[in-house]
């Protein structure tokens, strides 16, 4: 099972910094399973959070939540139109301006719209507190992947208004409006705000329902529920009985989990699950997409193969360029060959085509023409008697037919003629062409065929 990291900033009447209390947890991400709760400062957290990555660093929980509170990250719920609803991110700005202290441009500012209420809920933190978060946890390899306010998970139903007491802060909440934290020395202001609040609201529905008959209203604030880790006071019990009035009760109920931070991990589960959770971590602090453990795992090998299939493209691209490159060379040689063979073909646009037909043509051709038998029985002639006194100097041919001619040098007219009686005897139509006396040599020329 994936876990997950929660780790709580505490309020703080020193306000938050390095030395503001944190708690945090590791726990199943889909149960509530009982956890050990640790507690410290900012340093603690990073001294134990650098001792597990080097220990056990598959172990490292993949979820990491930070829960900021009261004190540092802001809640409202303002009323919001069907068309600004359609525009949300552009129209929180705003909207919350009227309720911030300061420049809107420096504050980081999120929203939520509410099912089935025509409401948003909008949180807010200066910019430069969220920057400096992410960097301090940074510094130890925390990675926060979702950063939510810890009041956006407090939640009663239309008679009750909770109230949690811790590091001398409180925490109140009902129904109608968010939870807020503040001073404890402020609890009676601002619980009559959040009672004169509800009553209002229910005085409305009231008046819009008298003429059905009703006179009171049906979800007037009955109980104030107290959550604490310890036992309060009797003078805060004597001034929380005071502030609820003669109607109201006060009920102490344990905490869940028996701690603030099992409590609030519980209801995180829950918000999670209903998508109802005013995130912190989006916009331009948006957590980057974050690769998966096994995926990490495989990334070395994933990164060897990468890198050897790139290797393989690089080498088969140039060895692709360099036969490219040779073709072309044996392309022009072979060109140049063909056009020295026929070089009366002028139209050549595959050379390998056209040397296949010619050497097709070739093989197929005639080669029964007479040329052979005439230069057998001349070969032969010339070897006899008959022939002494007869010198061939040259023998020209016709490729076209089988005419065959002979110059000869002769030391008379009579040895060329017994020369040309041989030939004739052989079988061959031979005859002198030309015959000149040069000095004691006689130079003739003699053509012949097969008969």
């Amino acid at each position: 099972m994936n876990q997950e990291l929660v780790i709580r900033i505490m309020p703080s009447v020193h306000g938050e910094g390095v030395t503001s209390p944190v708690q945090w947890m590791v726990r199943g991400q889909a149960s509530d399973d009982e956890t050990t709760i640790r507690q410290g400062c900012i340093t603690d957290l990073q001294v134990w959070a650098e001792q597990v990555q080097n220990e056990a660093p598959e172990q490292w929980p993949e979820q990491v939540t930070v829960l900021l509170p009261g004190t540092l990250a802001g809640l409202h719920r303002l009323p919001v139109t069907s068309a600004q609803k359609k525009h949300l991110k552009q129209a929180l700005p705003y909207l919350i301006e009227e309720s911030l202290i300061g420049n809107v441009e420096e504050q980081h500012i999120v929203g939520l719209s509410e099912t089935g209420r025509d409401s948003v809920l909008v949180g807010h933190l200066p910019v430069a507190a969220m920057q400096e978060l992410i960097d301090t946890l940074a510094e130890s390899g925390i990675s926060p992947v979702s950063v939510v306010s810890e009041n956006g998970l407090w939640h009663t139903d239309d008679q009750t208004i909770m109230l949690l007491f811790e590091q001398g802060m409180v925490t109140i909440a009902s129904h109608e409006k968010p939870a807020q934290t503040v001073d404890r020395e402020a609890l009676p202001f601002l619980l009559g705000q959040y009672l004169h609040h509800d009553l209002i609201d229910q005085s409305t529905a009231v008046q819009v329902d008298d003429d059905k008959g009703t006179s009171e209203p049906e979800n007037m604030i009955t109980t104030i529920k107290v959550l604490s880790e310890r036992s309060e006071s009797e003078t805060d019990i004597a001034q929380m009985t005071a502030l609820a009035g003669e109607g109201g009760k006060i009920e102490y109920q344990g905490i869940n989990g028996g701690s603030v931070l099992s409590a609030l991990a519980s209801l995180l589960s829950e918000q999670r699950r209903a998508r109802a959770l005013v995130e912190f971590r989006s916009g331009a602090f948006k957590c980057p997409r974050k690769a998966g453990k096994r995926w990490r795992q495989w990334r070395p090998v994933a990164w060897v193969a990468g890198v050897w299939v790139a290797l393989e493209f690089v080498f088969y691209l140039g060895q692709g360029f360099w036969f490219q490159h040779q073709a072309a060379h044996y392309y022009d040689q072979n060109y140049a060959l063909y056009k020295e063979i026929n070089s009366g073909d002028r139209s050549v646009v595959d050379v390998r085509n056209r040397f296949n037909s010619l050497l097709k043509r070739a093989g197929t051709a005639k080669t029964d023409n007479g040329f052979l038998q005439v230069l057998n029985t001349l070969s032969r002639v010339s070897a006899q008697a008959g022939a002494k006194g007869v010198e061939p100097k040259s023998l020209d041919f016709n490729e076209s037919g089988d005419g065959v001619t002979l110059n000869v040098a002769a030391a008379s007219f009579e040895a060329v003629n017994r020369y040309l009686e041989a030939l004739r005897d052989a079988g061959l139509k031979a005859t002198m062409e030309t015959a000149n006396q040069e000095g004691n040599t006689v130079v003739a020329r003699l053509s012949m065929r097969s008969s």
